[in-house]
Parts: structure tokens; C-alpha cells; sequence
């Protein structure tokens, strides 16, 4: 701070000694003391005040520029550029774009594909095929319905004969 040599020192002390006298020496370099801190914390305050501020800016300055180069999808330039050459290179006449665009009502709500009819997808062949064999399968279960309901007919109708109790030597 201040470039003071030994000879100057000296001379400050003895004119200090002659001046303030020997028994308030102590007490007026204790004052001198605080006074040379308090404007060292306010010149390191105000120091640290100007540094701040020009960081401030500085990063102002840094925040402005990004956003510049940063357009409304959220890309740059650079990589702007790039997501154009690769949609040359993959669709340079857009079919897959118009593809894409004419089907997008398919992908409106998933569930819409389960709430259509259970059959509405097949066509009728297999429809025909399906009821004809319900049909059949509740007939058959009718037959045996009525066949375990006569009298004296314990065994089901499998076509098998029953098979013989054992120890009777039949």
C-alpha cells in the first residue's frame, strides 16, 4: 500500500516521540491501528462490490449470447444444422414426414381400439366357424345334461364300457 522505507519509518517515530510524547504514543497507535483496518474492510467491501458487479455483466453478457444463438425449439445453430442434414440425408422429398402426418389421428387415444366390438375385426368366415361351434358345444353339453338326468344311467356316456369291479371274476 504504501512504500515506506526503513529511513522514513524512523523519522515518522521520532517525530511521533517529539510530537505526541512518549506516555500517548501507545494509545495513538492503537487509534492509528483501527483506523488502517476499518478503511482496509471498506476498501476490500468495495473492492468485492465492483468484482461482483462486473461478473454480474459479464455473465448478463454470456446469458444474452446463448440465448441469441438458441432458437425457439431449443437447439442452436450448430445443432440446427446437423438435425437438417440428417433430415435430407433420411426424407429429402418428406414422404416420411407425410406418412407420419396423414396417420396421426390413429395414435389419438389407444383405448379407442379396445372399445370396439369383440369380433369387428375378424371377417365373417370365422365368425361363421365361431358360432357354428358354440353351437355345437352347447348342444353336447345339452346331450349330456339330459343323458345324466334319466333314470339308471350313473356312468357318463363316453363311449366306453363301464369298467368290472375287481374280486367279482366276471
Amino acid at each position: 500500500m504504501f512504500d515506506i522505507g526503513g529511513w522514513e519509518f524512523l523519522v515518522i517515530v521520532v517525530l511521533a516521540i517529539i510530537v505526541i510524547g512518549p506516555k500517548d504514543l501507545p494509545g495513538a497507535i492503537r487509534s492509528v491501528t483501527q483506523w488502517v483496518r476499518k478503511a482496509r474492510a471498506l476498501a476490500r467491501d468495495f473492492q468485492s462490490g465492483l468484482d461482483e458487479i462486473a461478473r454480474e455483466t459479464e455473465l448478463d453478457k454470456v446469458e444474452q449470447e446463448i440465448r441469441e444463438s438458441v432458437d425457439a425449439d431449443g437447439l442452436t445453430d450448430g445443432a440446427r444444422s446437423i438435425r437438417r442434414d440428417i433430415e435430407n440425408t433420411v426424407d429429402p422429398d418428406n414422404e416420411i414426414r407425410g406418412a407420419f402426418a396423414d396417420g396421426d389421428h390413429y395414435f389419438d387415444d389407444p383405448a379407442d381400439e379396445f372399445d370396439a366390438g369383440p369380433d369387428e375385426a375378424e371377417d365373417d368366415e370365422v365368425r361363421r366357424l365361431k358360432a357354428e361351434r358354440q353351437r355345437r358345444l352347447a348342444d353336447e353339453r345339452d346331450g349330456d345334461a339330459a343323458a345324466a338326468a334319466e333314470p339308471g344311467n350313473d356312468a357318463p356316456d363316453d363311449g366306453e364300457a363301464p369298467a368290472p369291479k375287481a374280486g367279482t371274476g366276471s
